[in-house]
């Protein structure tokens, strides 16, 4: 699931909409290939519509807060990363130090706070490979 849609999918689920998604998205693209299908939203439909629910999981609203949580969580890690390497690169550049250095230490510790609270979550929500995708 895109984390894009998190929030869409949130209301429906709030408003009592049963919403599955599946364990194992490449069990989409075998079928596509089994079927001479292509990829498009009215055959993944019907594709999806003969796979039994045994292949999917249903979605909680608890699950999809911790996600939109997460996923807040990794965006602030990834904002602090791109500062702290700005910062680090006009004190390389510039050979003036205005007082960054200072700022490249906290903002490094607050980066790795954020990565303490991500890791409490990963287990959770996903695998140690999309974790570290995410994280990139």
């Amino acid at each position: 699931m895109f984390p894009e849609i998190y929030e869409e999918v949130l209301g429906l689920l709030k408003r009592g909409v049963k919403v599955y998604i599946l364990k194992n998205p490449s069990i989409l693209k075998k079928l596509r290939i089994e079927n001479s299908m292509r990829k498009s939203d009215k055959d993944d439909a019907v594709l999806l519509s003969k796979t039994s629910r045994d292949r999917s999981k249903l979605l909680t609203v608890q699950e999809v807060k911790k996600r939109v949580e997460l996923r807040a969580l990794i965006s602030e890690y990834q904002l602090l990363s791109r500062r702290v390497k700005t910062l680090r690169q006009w004190i390389k550049n510039n050979g003036y130090d205005y007082n960054l250095k200072d700022a490249v230490r906290l903002m490094g510790k607050d980066k790795k706070d954020v990565a303490k609270k991500i890791v409490n979550y990963s287990p959770i929500m996903l695998s140690i490979r999309r974790f570290v995708e995410c994280l990139e």
